[in-house]
């Protein structure tokens, strides 16, 4: 294989997800992606009519505060409207391991342990999810109303327990 690494990924999972009826008679059900999408779009209806669905790492997902600490980098600190991205109220290496941990914490803690769970499952731990994540994206930033950004406060205490 050539080419960037991307395209070898996307390459190699046409190649190994083609066979696997062939060779071991089975259909793989899901593919866990680290949200590059290359690799799963060259995979996605490898199958026909059966698709594969596609579920994201955990701790890709968490490490999210290294990218926004890249974008401040590279953006040298403004956004496009001249705004500063850190400082005070700002994004900050404290606030993003805060937003970093908070994050993990309330995926894993409302992840579906058994395989092949129900829709309305799925539905309650992603409602969960967001339930727990909410207060820490309003206690992390800087409203016009303060009281705002402590309204979820008891819910973020709660999650961190």
């Amino acid at each position: 294989m050539t080419g960037s690494s991307p395209a070898m990924q996307a390459e190699g999972a046409v190649v190994l997800w083609g066979r696997s009826i062939k060779r071991h008679n089975l259909r793989y059900k899901w593919m866990v992606s680290n949200g590059d999408s290359k690799a799963f779009n060259s995979v996605e209806h490898i199958y026909g009519e059966i698709n594969v669905e596609k579920l994201d790492c955990v701790g890709h997902v968490q490490r999210m505060g290294k990218h926004l600490l890249n974008l401040k980098a590279r953006t040298k600190g403004k956004l496009a409207d001249g705004q500063l991205i850190g400082g005070c109220g700002g994004l900050m290496g404290r606030k993003v391991k805060q937003l970093q941990k908070y994050y993990g914490l309330a995926i894993r803690q409302n992840t579906i342990k058994k395989s092949n769970p129900a829709e309305t499952e799925m539905d309650v731990a992603v409602y969960a999810m967001k339930k727990n994540i909410i207060p820490t994206l309003h206690h992390g930033v800087e409203p016009q109303d303060p009281a705002k950004q402590h309204c979820f406060l008891h819910q973020l205490k709660k999650s961190a327990k």
